[in-house]
């Protein structure tokens, strides 16, 4: 008998929390399943891990890559690899909730064309914050049945929307008949992967309880998307940019999808912009071919085009001397916002890819930064990028002059989120023209 679920967890020296990723799934009480180990070079006993666990279950299958590929290869290999008839991918430093599989499994056999469930998750950064932990981005319907008209109008809010493949089951007939493998990118693969995911997806089932415990951790992969410097994270966010483009060019979708395709172009190309501020040119000239390549799809982002943005200089100056000038463009934003601070103490708030590619031009024009401010708890007191991570709470002890010396720059994108720092800053004494927005 086939397995129902296929579980795919894409592993790279993850030998912390493997043993754990991996018992999470052979607990449930569930058994109609096969975990797909594929080992991505572990250069740590991850593979010894994953070799124990298969000599032991039957239900376990370790695959391993020849060279080091990436999630979005492991991804796909596991894709390949599977015979259930329903796929969820887990990282291996995350888990499954106890007892999940049963509950998407009876809803499933109660309607076995679904082409989609949609579950929640716990994020393990808010395990504290009762209600916050748990997901709430979809508006879930009263009536909760399949056959939806759609996925997209139940999405809350498209800016601040998480693209993870983790917190859905999905038909592995439907990723095959609509060629749903991931790009080959390093990076930013869920954000395009779910897009497309949702967009075609209509026959789904919203999953009242949680299914997935997300686990943050300050060296993950996700943490080191703020490296700027790193081509992978700058080339993977530009691919989504032309991968949804293309996507978007070559269906028909409603105008609701179609707004949130463009708003997820959108967060994709404002990343690449944050990516952008400090590559080298030889970077740009790869960006600008990647471009080219994907040229006849692009005229979409005429819709999200803004006076001198990307879109209005490639279009203008072509794609290399296009990129150029919204680099030197953009770096000069960020000297600017530094116009009316008459010599004050700058700080700079969320310790994010924005805010630390914001310091990294501002420390080489030669201005100091007294520190990162965020409102993370986790990464206070931490050091990044060789300035120290403050919760805005130490303003506390400042004095009113202290105060009145302070210069905020928020890097945060969302004007509603900006919106609550400032109201934040000010009830510790700050002016509001001391506290300016990085908008890219």
């Amino acid at each position: 008998m086939n397995p129902f679920f296929s579980i795919i967890i894409p592993i790279y020296n993850s030998e912390e929390f493997l043993e754990e990723c991996i018992n999470s799934v052979l607990n449930q009480n569930l058994k109609l399943f096969e975990i797909i180990l594929i080992n991505d070079c572990s250069t740590d006993s991850s593979l010894k891990i994953c070799n124990y666990f298969e000599e032991k279950f039957d239900q376990v299958k370790v695959v391993n890559n020849k060279d080091n590929s990436g999630v979005s290869f492991c991804r796909n290999k596991g894709i390949k690899n599977a015979i259930g008839k329903y796929i969820l991918f887990v990282d291996s430093d995350d888990c499954l909730i106890d007892d999940c599989l049963d509950g998407i499994y009876q809803q499933i056999e109660k309607n076995p064309k679904i082409d989609l469930v949609i579950g929640k998750y716990i994020n393990e950064r808010y395990d504290n914050r009762g209600d916050e932990s748990i997901s709430d981005d979809f508006s879930y319907p009263r009536n909760n049945k399949n056959n939806l008209d759609g996925v997209i109008p139940y999405i809350k809010n498209y800016n601040l929307f998480p693209g993870v493949c983790w917190r859905y089951a999905i038909n592995r007939n439907f990723i095959l008949d609509n060629n749903l493998f991931f790009i080959s990118a390093k990076v930013y693969e869920d954000q395009e992967y779910v897009a497309r995911l949702l967009c075609l997806a209509k026959n789904c089932f919203f999953y009242e309880d949680c299914i997935y415990l997300y686990r943050v951790r300050d060296d993950s992969l996700t943490s080191s998307l703020v490296n700027p410097n790193d081509y992978n994270n700058s080339i993977g966010a530009l691919l989504v940019v032309c991968k949804l483009s293309k996507f978007l060019h070559l269906n028909s979708f409603s105008e609701i999808e179609k707004d949130f395709l463009y708003v997820r172009i959108r967060i994709s190309l404002k990343t690449f912009y944050g990516h952008l501020y400090t590559n080298n040119r030889k970077n740009i000239l790869k960006f600008s071919k990647k471009i080219d390549e994907y040229d006849q799809y692009l005229d979409n982002l005429k819709h999200l085009s803004e006076k001198f943005d990307l879109y209005y200089f490639i279009k203008t100056y072509g794609s290399y001397y296009g990129i150029l000038l919204f680099q030197k463009l953009i770096n000069e934003k960020t000297i600017f916002l530094l116009n009316n601070s008459n010599n004050k103490n700058i700080f700079i708030f969320c310790a994010d890819l924005i805010g630390i590619t914001t310091a990294k031009v501002l420390l080489n024009e030669g201005y100091k930064i007294e520190s990162f401010l965020d409102n993370n708890e986790k990464i206070e007191g931490s050091i990044i990028s060789k300035l120290k991570v403050n919760h805005p709470t130490i303003f506390t002890s400042y004095s009113k002059s202290e105060i009145s010396n302070l210069f905020i720059i928020v890097c945060h994108q969302e004007d509603n989120v900006y919106n609550k720092i400032s109201s934040q800053l000010l009830q510790f004494g700050l002016k509001q023209e001391n506290i300016v927005q990085q908008k890219l």
